[in-house]
This record gives structure tokens, sequence and C-alpha cells, in this order.
């Protein structure tokens, strides 16, 4: 096969030959590992009362632990009045935590329902039924929808999403599901880091290094060396993504537990219109980051290639992940701010697909955002390719 594994070796060899990779890899996956530890042990909260402290991390524990109590509860009137009397009781428990502390997750859920939209600091303000308690969440879905400049294409769209969910929702802990979303945007700014210093030179390095000329010589062609330094960079992007997601995976994990997989997302993200979990949600956040990596991959190979030199290369690519971070459109300049959305570092983000109500037009129907995303990036990785090799062939030819 023209040895093209002998060559995918050799760019494997080249690329870990480099101290940056050695470097920045353990580096960033420590550093993953710790924005999931440190916040839970860094902070902590007092009863004012009993003069008891606890970390973050021991409320999160606690809260856990009384939760199972009422894992798979429907978030109904008896829920709720449940939750009121808890919240009426003076009751503390051993480490100085309120025992309402339990319900902590459904006030939350009733903030988020209907805060913004009854102008309420605290879910405990809200005093009505649950069937008051839908009806106003699906009143404050529509104002989003209003808000966020919606077609009535994808009102209806979006109205039948509403009709398919099941309500009401049933309540569940899954805080180890919540940290891992939280962090994808993390993940996703440490790889578009990495990627961007380790990979920027793998085509510009035989230019710089006056090695492109043994290719002319090469017995294949151009062809199987471009396809092996494509197949080097896309899977080290690949395996990259695979263990900064580790990262935040395993300790999440370890400190919270695995359950929650089967929680409605609702219960996080409670003016979500999607039929979703939240083990479902952190596959399609880990899914987007992957293919993420990949079209990252194909613009560092790319540059690299088109101007003969990395540090054009890794300078555009850190610029973007830059001006992502901070460059935010508002909402009401739709077609600016929907394309914005669909950056790496957005895209990856809960805001970006799980909180985000704007679809895309697509024959008749409509994508989500993590649909379109990933066919966007697929031909996005095409024309990179395809205009990566056009300039590679013609300089191979005619550069010497």
């Amino acid at each position: 096969m023209y040895n093209f594994w002998a060559l995918v070796r050799f760019e494997y060899k080249k690329l870990f030959k480099k101290k940056a990779v050695w470097l920045l890899l353990p580096l960033l996956m420590t550093f993953s590992v710790l924005s999931v530890v440190v916040p839970s042990f860094s902070a902590s909260i007092s009863n004012s009362e009993t003069g008891q402290t606890c970390t973050m991390y021991e409320m999160q524990q606690t809260q856990r632990r009384e939760s199972s109590a009422v894992k798979g509860r429907l978030i109904d009137d008896s829920l709720l009045q449940e939750m009121r009397t808890a919240l009426d009781s003076d009751k503390i428990l051993e480490n100085g935590l309120p025992a309402s502390i339990r319900y902590d997750g459904i006030r939350s859920f009733i903030l988020y329902s209907v805060g913004d939209f009854l102008k309420i600091e605290d879910g405990s303000q809200f005093t009505g039924s649950a069937d008051e308690l839908y009806a106003l969440r699906a009143e404050a879905i529509k104002e989003n929808w209003a808000e966020d400049g919606l077609t009535k294409g994808e009102k209806q769209f979006l109205s039948e999403k509403e009709d398919s969910l099941e309500i009401p929702f049933s309540y569940g802990y899954s805080g180890s599901y919540d940290m891992i979303a939280s962090s994808m945007i993390t993940v996703s700014a440490m790889l578009s880091f990495l990627i961007a210093v380790c990979l920027s030179s793998v085509f510009s390095s035989e230019h710089t290094g006056k090695t492109d000329q043994l290719i002319l010589c090469s017995r294949f062609g151009k062809a199987p060396v471009y396809f092996a330094k494509l197949f080097t960079g896309i899977t080290f992007s690949l395996a990259a993504s695979l263990i900064m997601l580790l990262s935040v995976i395993v300790p999440s994990f370890l400190m919270y537990g695995t359950e929650g997989s089967d929680v409605p997302i609702q219960v996080l993200v409670p003016l979500a219109s999607w039929d979703m979990t939240m083990g479902e949600a952190v596959l399609i956040l880990s899914g987007l980051c992957l293919v993420a990596s990949v079209l990252q991959c194909c613009a560092a190979l790319f540059f690299s290639e088109r101007f003969k030199s990395g540090i054009p290369a890794m300078g555009i690519l850190l610029g973007v992940l830059l001006l992502t971070g901070f460059l935010n459109i508002p909402d009401s300049y739709r077609i600016a701010s929907q394309i914005w959305e669909f950056m790496p570092l957005n895209l990856v983000s809960p805001g970006g697909t799980i909180h985000n109500d704007r679809l895309v037009p697509f024959f008749g129907t409509y994508l989500t955002s993590w649909q379109a995303g990933p066919i966007l990036y697929l031909l996005l990785c095409i024309l990179l390719l395809a205009a990566g090799y056009r300039i590679y062939s013609r300089w191979q030819a005619g550069g010497r």
C-alpha cells in the first residue's frame, strides 16, 4: 500500500519528538482534572446558626445522598408540597446543612423554569400548583422564542417537540453529568491550543527543513505522503480529544457517581424542548468535541501548507480561539449570531447546543445545532483537505 503505514510511523515519530507534545498533553490533562476537583474543595459554606462549615464537595455529596430519597419522583403537586414542608422545617443534618437540601434540585428547576418570567430569585418563592408551573414554563418558552426571532416554521417544529415530552418530568440527581457538560468548553479550548501548537508544523517542517525536494524523488509520488500526514494529524487529534474528555469524565464520575444518565435534560435545562436525557446530552457534547478537533486539525494542516510556516498557522488558530472566547454577537443579529454559534468553542458548550432553540432549515425540515454542526464541519474538512492537496501537489511539481 505504497508504504503508507511506514510513512505514518515516520510522521508519528517526528510528532512525538516535539517537546511541546510531551509538555502540553500531560499539563493540559492535569489542568482538566483540576478544573473538576479544585472548585469543589476551594469553596466552603457555613451555617450561621450552628457555626458548622463544610466544603462544596461535602455539600454536593450530601445533596447526592439526600436526593436519592426522591429519585424518579414526578415533579408534581405532591413533591412540591413536600418541598415546601421541608423548607418550613428547621431540621438540620449532622454536618450542619439543612434537611431541605434534598429538594435543592427541584428549587433550581422551578427557578430556571419561571424565575425570569415571574421575576423571582428563588424557587421557593413560587407558591402555585404543578399545573401552573408547567403552564408558566410553556409561556416562558414562547417568550424565549419571540426574543430569539424564531420563524413560524421553527416555532411549529419546536411545539411538536414540546408535545412529545412526558410532563410532569421525573426528578433525579445528575451532578456528574452536569459537571461534565459544563467542562466541555474548557476541554475544547485546551484541545484547540494543543492542536494549534503541535500540528501547525506538520507540513511546514518540510519547507523550513528543505526536505520537500526528496518527495520529488519518491517512488510512489506525493499522494501517499500527503495522506499519511493527514491520517497522523487526524488520529492524533482524536486520541488527544479522548484523553482530554476522560480527564474530566473520570474524576466527575469518581466524585459524583454515575447515576443520573436517565434524568430528563429539562431537570437541568427546564426550558429545553428536546426529548433527551443527561447521558445523551453528554454523549452529544463529547461527539461534537471530537468532530471539532478534526476540523481544527484540518485547518492547522491546511494553513501549515498554505503559508509554508508553522507560525502563521498557529497564530490563526490561536487568534480564532481568543476571538471566540471574548467576542459575543447579540442574538438580535440573527444570521451573524447563529453563524458564530457554529464556531467550535461555542458549539461544544451547552449554551450552543442544549440551550439553543434556533434551527437550520434542511430540505423541508429543520436541524438542531448539534445535527447541522457535524455536517457543516465535514464539508469544511473536505474543502480544506482538497485545497491543501492542490497547494501541496502544485508546489511539489513546480516549486523547485
